[in-house]
């Protein structure tokens, strides 16, 4: 059974399309532990999340709400906030790295996307391990961004 952690993804598989009311916002990441650290899931570090969505082997997909989306993300990664997540939205040319602000949604989203048969993993540490490692966080036109 896909997690109720996950609404919009449970929705789709339930129903075969988008929905599901009740989403959880920037404050409900739940499950997982301290960093998004999840038992049986895989993780990969901030760096090698950027090697590989720099090379083209992966989607990084940022599971952050727009606020903190504007704010400064990832550069190249793909926009699609964990409370508007549909099964459908979701690439599926390439295997999916899940990115959030600590790591703790992405797992919640990385582990759902598992149970349906994608090919995932979780950035450990989120955007925030990310900017720590001196990696580039970028807003419109490329700007210089922050983590919110």
């Amino acid at each position: 059974m896909i997690s109720a952690r996950v609404p919009a993804l449970r929705a789709d598989r339930d129903r075969g399309k988008g929905g599901g009311d009740h989403h959880p916002r920037r404050g409900g990441c739940g499950g997982g532990a301290a960093g998004g650290q999840t038992p049986g899931m895989t993780d990969v570090d901030v760096h090698e999340a950027h090697r590989a969505a720099l090379a083209g082997e992966v989607v990084l997909l940022d599971v952050r709400e727009d606020d903190e989306w504007a704010a400064g993300r990832a550069p190249g990664a793909v926009h699609l906030p964990m409370s508007r997540l549909r099964q459908d939205s979701v690439p599926t040319d390439r295997p999916v790295y899940a990115l959030c602000r600590v790591g703790s949604r992405s797992a919640n989203v990385a582990e759902a996307l598992e149970q349906l048969g994608y090919s995932v993993a979780n950035v450990s540490g989120g955007m925030l391990s990310w900017a720590a490692a001196g990696l580039p966080v970028v807003r419109d036109g490329n700007a210089a961004g922050r983590v919110v």
